[in-house]
């Protein structure tokens, strides 16, 4: 099965405010500047004697780790938008093709196949299939791209069954 994509600016946006909240190690950036800030009032103010020097303490470093969390998400999605383009193979055309191995990607940029094995998740979210290879890293497809709902359900349906053959015959090799 095949689809082109044709992938925006915006598409780009979308997907990273749909997908950023969603991710653990946002959390986990949050506590860590909610802890260095405490840190920063430890070092500099002392331990507090009272609960309202407690309670202050937590409240601010909670904005704290909250605010820096809002900025590094706000400023790494600034730096994509700004460097993304389609010479780099982040904007403009892509061709998927669901091969038995993998994920045939085609942009200007590269041609690619991502084994199923090595896929770690395929999600829906609102108007996008996600098709996440790392962490941080994603094929983003649009449903637009599709004829029509039937076309998307087979598409992912068919992606579905690969990656989970591979895993299941991973797993089964590691026994």
């Amino acid at each position: 099965m095949k689809v082109t994509t044709n992938l925006s600016r915006l598409d780009i946006v979308k997907f990273n405010l749909n997908v950023i909240p969603r991710m653990k190690s946002t959390y986990v950036a949050g506590l860590v500047f909610a802890l260095l800030t405490l840190a920063f009032f430890f070092w500099k103010e002392g331990i507090p004697c009272n609960s309202s020097g407690w309670t202050k303490y937590l409240v601010v470093s909670l904005v704290g780790g909250i605010s820096a969390t809002l900025g590094g998400s706000i400023l790494s999605l600034v730096g994509i938008v700004l460097t993304a383009n389609s010479k780099n193979g982040i904007l403009g055309e892509h061709r998927y093709e669901l091969l038995e191995q993998g994920l045939l990607e085609e942009t200007v940029a590269n041609e690619s196949i991502s084994n199923w094995s090595s896929i770690l998740e395929i999600s829906e979210h609102d108007q996008y299939l996600l098709i996440r290879i790392s962490s941080y890293l994603f094929h983003v497809i649009p449903k637009r791209c599709f004829s029509n709902i039937d076309e998307y359900q087979r598409f992912h349906q068919q992606a579905l069954s690969y990656l989970e053959k591979a895993h299941s015959d991973k797993n089964e090799t590691n026994a």
